[in-house]
């Protein structure tokens, strides 16, 4: 990605399909200038010698050709701007707008190629001019592709109040039984705060089989820091085929440790989940007496991609926060679990 290019901030989980946009904005910026070239190309003024019909044809090719491309580049070229798109939603409506005029353009094409075979001369601007309208479909279909991908991020499910479907695996379910067990755990905190993170792993573990769910701890699988050997997960969650669901990667914080933070979600997102799982788990052991003030912290960390606290959503109890960040088609929850024992003190 071209480090001149600056996403806006509210757009930053869905960046790779802005920069992609923006990008084919400036391809059809260049189809717009070829268009307007082979229009003062000489031999282009000799359609008006030819009859009507087949005239008014090339003509409506070159029109129809230079208007869409004009006005799609502008369209592109313009979604990084709160002024002309204040919303995602905004962004989606409009690249749905300019796919329709994919079908126009075909049938435009067809009608010049059909005309173009009739003539008993050549030109050299008229085919360079089916070709660019081959390229403005072509590129037309790419942006619709990337449509669906604009449509499943956490920005658009947050403007229209949708849920986004999961897959045939139950994510919400287990979502709601990792925090069922957190919030049990959470009265163990005097054993769980002087334990290591292998051992609050294992009460997880057990706890999840307990619930039927088929969890292997310290699977092998994804790529270690080194990238040469497979690295440990912490808790993989896999269906009844021994599929991957869900990857949960656990760890302890006293502080906002930034270092502590990125490697750990670093690994989850970036090589631990091989298969590309539509959700996966963080949850945070926190072990300090300011777990108020490290969970309002730990929000606002630079390292998460919209970071979004859905805590009076999906628990009302204190000692265990959630929320929600995205990497790129990845959703993933943090648990941010109390495990700070005043005996401690």
């Amino acid at each position: 990605m071209s480090n001149e290019f600056k996403i806006r901030k509210d757009f930053q989980s869905v960046e790779e399909e802005i920069y992609r946009l923006t990008e084919y904005g400036r391809v059809f910026s260049t189809i717009r200038n070829r268009y307007s070239e082979l229009k003062n190309y000489e031999d282009f003024d000799r359609i008006y010698n030819l009859p009507l019909e087949q005239k008014q044809c090339f003509e409506f090719l070159y029109a129809s050709g230079g208007d869409s491309s004009f006005n799609i580049f502008n369209i592109l070229l313009n979604f990084n701007s709160v002024q002309y798109y204040p919303t995602l939603t905004h962004v989606i409506q409009d690249l749905e707008k300019i796919i329709d005029w994919k079908i126009e353009l075909e049938e435009i094409l067809y009608k010049s190629e059909e005309e173009y075979r009739n003539l008993n001369i050549s030109f050299y601007s008229i085919p360079e001019m089916q070709l660019l309208h081959k390229k403005q479909i072509e590129y037309l279909s790419y942006i619709n592709s990337i449509i669906p991908l604009l449509k499943d991020s956490i920005i658009f499910e947050k403007e229209n109040n949708i849920i986004i479907p999961n897959s045939s695996f139950d994510y919400d379910n287990l979502r709601n039984n990792l925090i069922e067990i957190s919030l049990s755990e959470t009265r163990n905190r005097n054993a769980i705060s002087k334990e290591s993170e292998d051992e609050t792993n294992d009460r997880f573990r057990n706890a999840l089989h307990y619930k039927n769910y088929n969890v292997n701890d310290q699977s092998r699988g994804g790529e270690s820091s080194s990238g040469i050997n497979a690295g440990e997960r912490d808790l993989v969650i896999r269906n009844e085929r021994g599929l991957d669901e869900s990857v949960i990667e656990a760890f302890i914080l006293k502080s906002l440790d930034a270092t502590v933070i990125n490697k750990h979600y670093e690994k989850l997102v970036k090589r631990y989940d091989t298969v590309g799982n539509r959700v996966n788990f963080v949850l945070v052991y926190s072990k300090t007496k300011k777990f108020d003030e490290l969970w309002e912290k730990y929000i606002d960390f630079d390292g998460f991609k919209n970071f979004v606290d859905t805590q009076n959503k999906y628990s009302q109890k204190e000692n265990v926060r959630v929320g929600i960040s995205e990497y790129k088609r990845m959703k993933i929850y943090h648990l941010f679990i109390n495990f700070y024992s005043h005996g401690e003190d």
